[in-house]
Formats: C-alpha cells, structure tokens, sequence
C-alpha cells in the first residue's frame, strides 16, 4: 500500500466521520469539483502537498494524521493543536500578567476564532 492510497483512505474516513460530501469538501477547499474522482480513476497519481494542507486544515487535522496509516485512526487520532504541558504553562503566565484591558482583547480574540472555527465546520457539512 502506497502513501496516496493510504492518504485517500484517511480522507474517505474523515469525510464519513463528519457527515460530508465530496463535492461540499473539494467546494469549500477550492479544489478541482473531480479531485476525487481524478484519483480514483488513476488520473492524478499523488496528492499535491497544498491539496492536503488545505484539506488538513478543512478537517481541523495534523496533516500527519492524513498521511499516517492506523488501524484504529479515531483512537490515535491527533488534534491539530496540542500543547505540550510547559508551554501551556508558559501561555497561562502571560495570561496573568496582562492588565484587565488585554485579557478582555485575547479573550474575545479566542472566542471569535471558536466562532469562525464552528462556522467553518457549518459550512463544510
């Protein structure tokens, strides 16, 4: 098993998992309306390295995760954000140094991109 095989098995699973088309991934990603049809049919050999970034970032993934092969893929599956616990620490300090004003800034900096994230997602299923 190639890794472009293995890749468009990870994106068939996670298009499954989240209830989404094809055609409403490859619209909302901006990419070619037969990009899956292009692959199943042998017409496109290997995935473009943009392609998965784009897709990675659609399914909220590490694009490690589209490229690995796992059995069981929800059980390792890999957040596309994940702090280390000493970095975390060191975010949650410069927290609480800021004044009022500037954890009111990041605060609403936060749950707008919360929002936009949900919004996102809305829009892809």
């Amino acid at each position: 098993m190639n890794v472009d095989s293995i890749i468009y098995q990870n994106l068939e699973h996670l298009l499954e998992k989240n209830g989404i088309t094809e055609r409403q991934c490859v619209v909302t990603c901006g990419l070619n309306l037969n990009y899956f049809v292009n692959y199943r049919k042998g017409r496109t050999k290997h995935f473009k390295i943009h392609d998965l970034m784009v897709l990675a970032d659609f399914f909220d993934v590490d694009i490690n995760y589209l490229c690995s092969f796992k059995n069981t893929r929800d059980e390792f599956f890999v957040p596309k954000y994940k702090l280390k616990q000493c970095d975390e620490k060191m975010l949650l300090a410069a927290f609480k140094r800021l004044d009022a004003v500037g954890r009111i800034i990041v605060a609403d900096s936060i749950n707008a991109e919360i929002e936009n994230s949900k919004q996102r997602k809305k829009q892809g299923k």
